[in-house]
């Protein structure tokens, strides 16, 4: 097409108002440049859990000493992205996209954080084993973490490590409540348990279906009786031989 012809389409599709012809402007010029970024993924990823096909701009990664990394992310206009889309980064795992914003009808852009972490569990919805990319924060700088709490349920000492997960919203996790437990450790030997203290699942929302989730978690006391360490679950075993109220009585009853 030549100058001239693309300069008529561009004045006949803009519309009659300043603000039209200024996106459509917009638009031709990310629909002509977009592919030739670097960051551009040409074969395209598919999001997490879902069959929408994307092809990406991820670009300007932040290293940051407080939380997991983040980037900037970019889309066309007909491949839109939402918070709490997980997105595959090839050859490197996946983000969390924390912000999206449709940009006056020309392109979608959002901020990523990526997932440093992959948590298995039981669904609460289905009782199956499900996993999902996750983005982790040591929270304890908040709190000292030396601190020891005795548990009298357990009659032990246990940490007092504290985490936020955020994780994507949807039908699975949108039922995880105070007391669920997940193993978040890459010690396989000696994991770490640690219990939701709450579930935020209305800050990080768009108001609609779509969103994640902000959960607190306190580090629990691991138990080889219920918790698998070779599946990285946490109460694999509901109900285990030889745990329960009858312990206090008959203590040898551990095995």
């Amino acid at each position: 097409m030549g100058g001239y012809q693309n300069f008529l389409r561009r004045m006949n599709a803009g519309g009659n108002t300043m603000r039209n012809e200024q996106i459509e402007n917009a638009l031709h010029l990310v629909r002509q440049t977009f592919a030739d970024d670097p960051s551009y993924i040409p074969d395209g990823v598919t999001v997490w859990n879902s069959e929408r096909i994307i092809h990406p701009r991820i670009y300007t990664q932040r290293y940051r000493s407080t939380s997991p990394a983040q980037a900037n992310i970019q889309t066309l206009i007909h491949e839109p992205i939402y918070m709490g889309d997980v997105i595959p980064w090839p050859k490197h795992g996946y983000w969390l996209c924390v912000n999206a914003n449709n940009l006056h009808g020309i392109q979608w852009e959002g901020t990523l954080s990526f997932c440093n972490y992959k948590v298995k569990f039981f669904s609460p919805l289905t009782k199956e084993i499900v996993e999902y990319p996750i983005s982790v924060i040591n929270s304890t700088q908040y709190g000292s973490g030396e601190t020891d709490r005795y548990d009298e349920k357990l009659h032990m000492t246990i940490g007092t490590s504290q985490m936020i997960v955020y994780i994507t919203f949807d039908e699975h996790t949108r039922l995880i409540d105070g007391g669920f437990r997940f193993l978040l450790d890459r010690n396989i030997e000696r994991p770490t348990a640690f219990e939701v203290k709450q579930a935020d699942t209305i800050s990080y929302s768009d108001a609609g279906e779509r969103g994640y989730i902000h959960l607190t978690v306190a580090e629990d006391q691991y138990d080889p009786k219920r918790d698998n360490k070779e599946l990285m679950i946490a109460d694999y075993t509901f109900d285990p031989v030889g745990t329960g109220a009858e312990l206090k009585e008959k203590p040898d009853m551990w095995i």
